[in-house]
């Protein structure tokens, strides 16, 4: 469904996991993208774009300007609808990536789930990169872009912090803060700021995805196994957080789920 292209840029791949680039199709395509850790910025070409509370639904229509969408830090599935195959170009930036391509940061730029981008800079890059007459042409164009647009920023002390809770979810922010030499109440306001949510939906978030990368390493592990490695307290936490996060026990989640891009990202196909 996408091709994944990881950024040549040293310096792009502190900030942003990959770009994916929507392969073409026939018919419609609907499927639940479920929580991820960082934020998802997509280029649309002749297409027409509607949202309404967690779900998308996406039309190829000619002589459509250009649409930038942005996807927050969403703590349940969003429900994304191709009625056509629309020309699509996305960003997957890392927990706080986003941030040093704006001048605003997170809390400013994506306060919805979901939103559309009204951006002169990032309109004009939109109407261009589609003009590039090849993929790999289309994401050196897109590189260029951003290394022009990066602004400098020292986020050093919350990075070590999502460092720490990336290795263990359990790690509790008091012993961060004391680490850093800062209050749990100046960290819990740079993850409303720079991250999108507080630290406790950010944990949530790091177990539902550390789980899905354990069933990726090996198909066999059952759901005892994966619910410890994943760092959840027990049986009954690891049903509880998947329910809220994906609306699906673990069981049901991993017998449904399908993955697209070489196995980077689970979908469930509608």
């Amino acid at each position: 469904m996408y091709k994944i292209f990881i950024p040549k840029s040293e310096k792009l791949k502190k900030y942003i996991y990959n770009f994916c680039i929507l392969n073409e199709f026939e018919g419609r395509i609907n499927y639940l993208a479920f929580p991820q850790l960082g934020t998802s910025l997509a280029f649309y070409f002749n297409s027409c774009l509607t949202f309404e509370d967690d779900f998308i639904n996406i039309t190829n229509k000619n002589k459509y300007s250009p649409q930038i969408l942005l996807l927050g830090k969403y703590k349940s599935p969003i429900q994304i609808q191709y009625n056509s195959y629309s020309p699509e170009i996305s960003i997957n930036f890392t927990p706080i990536g986003l941030n040093y391509f704006f001048d605003i940061n997170t809390s400013e730029i994506a306060k919805n789930s979901i939103q559309l981008i009204d951006n002169e800079k990032w309109s004009k890059i939109g109407s261009e990169i589609f003009d590039q007459n090849s993929n790999e042409k289309k994401i050196d164009f897109l590189e260029l872009f951003l290394l022009k647009n990066l602004v400098e920023k020292d986020l050093s002390n919350l990075e070590t912090c999502i460092s720490h809770l990336n290795q263990n979810p359990t790690f509790p922010i008091s012993t961060i803060a004391n680490k850093l030499n800062v209050s749990t109440k100046t960290i819990n306001r740079w993850f409303a700021n720079y991250v999108g949510c507080s630290p406790t939906d950010f944990k949530k978030i790091v177990r539902f995805r550390k789980a899905i990368d354990t069933k990726f390493n090996d198909s066999f592990k059952n759901l005892t196994q994966i619910c410890f490695e994943s760092n959840f307290y027990d049986s009954p936490h690891f049903t509880r957080e998947f329910r809220k996060l994906n609306q699906m026990s673990p069981r049901d989640f991993f017998s449904d789920i399908r993955y697209v891009a070489n196995k980077n990202i689970p979908y469930k196909f509608l």
